[in-house]
């Protein structure tokens, strides 16, 4: 089963290259972050792919030692223009049964995640599959 969300950079741009980049946390069960991952928000432009994202220790918190055993994640992330790449997107791939619901559920429903843009400009679709650490 997988968990999804949709998520808000705030972008005064519709220049992709101009989007700050994405940052990954992976928190134990107090909540602290122990493993992360910097990678550039273009990396997800109009993705349909299910990708293996390999986590560094976060050394502010010092509970993952070795890299070797600090976290993974598998996920799948879009990042599409609201105005001129939406109908590239095929949100049903990011779900997965997908019964009679609307393409648009998955950046609105709740249960699923929350919708949220990047300015009026850019929309990530994110499903997590597994993490790990």
């Amino acid at each position: 089963m997988g968990f999804s969300k949709n998520n808000a950079i705030l972008s005064l741009t519709d220049k992709k290259e101009e989007l700050p980049d994405m940052f990954f946390y992976l928190l134990n069960s107090s909540g602290d972050p122990v493993c992360f991952q910097r990678i550039s928000s273009t990396s997800f432009h109009l993705n349909d792919q299910i990708m293996i994202i390999k986590l560094f220790p976060e050394p502010c918190y010092d509970k993952v030692k070795p890299t070797i055993n600090s976290g993974l994640l598998k996920t799948k992330i879009v990042l599409y223009n609201n105005t001129t790449e939406k109908s590239k997107i095929d949100l049903t791939k990011f779900r997965e049964n997908s019964g009679d619901e609307k393409q648009d559920d998955l950046e609105t429903y709740s249960a699923i995640g929350i919708g949220r843009k990047l300015g009026d400009f850019y929309t990530v679709v994110c499903v997590v599959y597994m993490c790990r650490y």
